[in-house]
């Protein structure tokens, strides 16, 4: 009976404890650069601008900003994803949503604790040392600068260009914390350092701290500069901090790193750790199922230039500078890419060929379920190797292919007139495959009484079609003949009178015939008195 009211009191306190809190979502409403008083929250309008505002200013530990198809021109500066919790903007895929700045600033600076950019193109974005931002000359793209968490998925990050470091993405050193980098599904493609004053790094991708990369193509990036400082890291650049304690650590998981360089005085076109103040401190790379090839330095083909030995599974370097020295690797070999193009989903790719040695080649241990266009995972015997797998289209069967021979003798080859007289057709397969449904079709003398040949199906399937012009036109069904096989048919005739008798016939099959000639056969004889 005291469960009735201890139910009672339970049931009141649920409804009086708080609601567990739930994410806010802000849907773009317009492709404007603008800034409305009360924008995504009071007043109707949303802009792109006001709803990164609206979500960074949320006291929600999740907040959503949807992002329609279409253009959006920045215009009025960077766009600052900020607050605590995650906030997340989301567009439509690459090749719908496309975030553009123009040149005129950096596109995205992301200080939320955790950030997520996903499917969108970012574009247009530059950034100068003399232009008084802080970072000065960092992220051209996406600048990461005290987030905790940035992940960057189903991203194109092209076109974008920096004075200093990270072209296309930056997470730099300048702040109190370090942040980590997760790059997936995205291709980040033609960014440019064009250098400061001290140093040129990482046209492609430049992190301090920890960088993770899966399923991702860094192709078309490049690094120059018209100052001294350490020029590194065309396509990217890991960098080690001289001043923390702990190491940087980057992971590196079936991407493709190709097509990238670095100008004069410049060292790794592709992959680099980038150490300032060597023996201060360390980094930990592990590359997995990865291609780094066909990069250049200014002295050609320059794919990597890493300060320790990494932990390498699998991988393919093009000219053996990445130290892929495990079994699995192949170095100093050619994979075979195609260019830079859209080879299905939502992000463009660099396509393998049918006789890349990348295919199947990668490990199974770690390979993603699927590649960076959504397509399953293997294809093959075992994972390709790189962002892209390879649907290898499946031969078709060999036609089947059967050597039919016929053969006609007549029985007794000097037959009387007014007495038996048969011809019998022989019909082998000599293979290599079964003939079905193998048919015999020739014409007999008019005096041919009956036609008689082995059952199909129960049921025997000669016949003799009307007397015509002295001749009968003979079809006979033998059904389906083995490979090594034969089959026999008789044609009775019935001769009057002495003169000559001649058959003539043809077999064919369902199967393919290698020789046609042995397929026909003919007899006579001259019957006596």
């Amino acid at each position: 009976m005291k469960s009735i009211p201890v139910a009672c009191a339970l049931a009141a306190l649920a409804l009086l404890a708080p609601a567990a809190a739930a994410g806010a979502t802000f849907d773009v409403n317009t492709t404007a650069d603008t800034t409305v008083a009360g924008g995504c929250t009071t007043e109707p309008a949303c802009s792109l601008r006001d709803a990164i505002a609206a979500a960074s200013a949320s006291a929600d530990p999740e907040d959503l900003v949807l992002v329609p198809a279409g253009e959006y021109p920045i215009s009025a500066g960077e766009l600052v994803v900020a607050g605590a919790g995650t906030v997340t903007v989301r567009g439509e895929g690459a090749r719908k949503t496309k975030i553009d700045a123009h040149q005129t600033s950096r596109v995205f600076k992301l200080s939320a604790d955790t950030a997520v950019l996903e499917g969108m193109t970012v574009t247009g974005g530059l950034t100068n040392v003399l232009d008084g931002e802080f970072p000065a000359g960092d992220g051209g793209g996406i600048l990461a600068f005290q987030a905790s968490e940035a992940i960057l998925r189903g991203l194109d990050v092209t076109g974008n260009a920096a004075s200093q470091n990270g072209a296309g993405v930056s997470a730099p050193p300048e702040s109190e914390e370090r942040s980590a980098v997760t790059v997936v599904d995205s291709t980040i493609s033609g960014n440019h350092v064009t250098g400061g004053a001290t140093e040129a790094l990482g046209g492609g991708v430049y992190v301090l701290g920890k960088f993770a990369m899966t399923n991702s193509t860094v192709v078309g990036n490049g690094v120059e500069t018209t100052g001294t400082g350490a020029v590194q890291g065309g396509g990217v650049l890991l960098a080690i901090d001289p001043t923390s304690t702990e190491p940087s650590e980057g992971t590196i998981v079936n991407s493709t790193i190709a097509g990238n360089s670095v100008g004069v005085g410049g060292v790794a076109g592709g992959l680099s750790v980038y150490n300032p103040t060597p023996g201060t401190n360390s980094a930990t790379l592990l590359v997995r199922n990865t291609i780094v090839a066909g990069n250049s330095g200014p002295a050609g083909e320059s794919d990597c230039a890493i300060v320790a030995m990494p932990t390498s599974d699998h991988n393919l370097g093009g000219d053996g500078s990445c130290m892929f020295a495990d079994a699995g690797s192949k170095q100093g070999v050619d994979p075979q890419l195609g260019g830079l193009q859209d080879n299905g989903g939502e992000t463009d790719t660099l396509a393998l060929a049918a006789g890349s040695p990348a295919l199947d080649a990668g490990a199974g241990d770690g390979c993603p379920a699927a590649d960076q266009r959504g397509v399953s995972r293997p294809q093959g015997s075992a994972c390709d190797i790189g962002a892209f797998e390879l649907v290898q289209q499946a031969q078709p069967p060999a036609a089947a292919s059967a050597d039919l021979r016929l053969k006609a003798k007549p029985k007794p080859k000097r037959p009387l007139a007014g007495g038996k007289l048969a011809f019998v057709f022989t019909v082998r397969n000599a293979g290599p495959d079964a003939a079905p449904g193998a048919i015999v079709k020739g014409t007999v003398p008019a005096v041919a009484t009956r036609a008689v040949g082995p059952k199909v199906n129960g049921k025997r399937r000669c016949k003799l079609a009307k007397a015509k012009n002295g001749k009968r036109k003979l079809t006979c069904r033998l059904g389906d003949i083995a490979a090594g096989k034969g089959k026999r048919l008789r044609v009775v005739v019935r001769p009057a009178h002495p003169g000559k008798l001649r058959v003539r016939a043809r077999v064919r099959s369902g199967a393919a015939d290698p020789n046609l000639e042995n397929n026909k056969a003919r007899a006579g004889v001259k019957t006596r008195v």
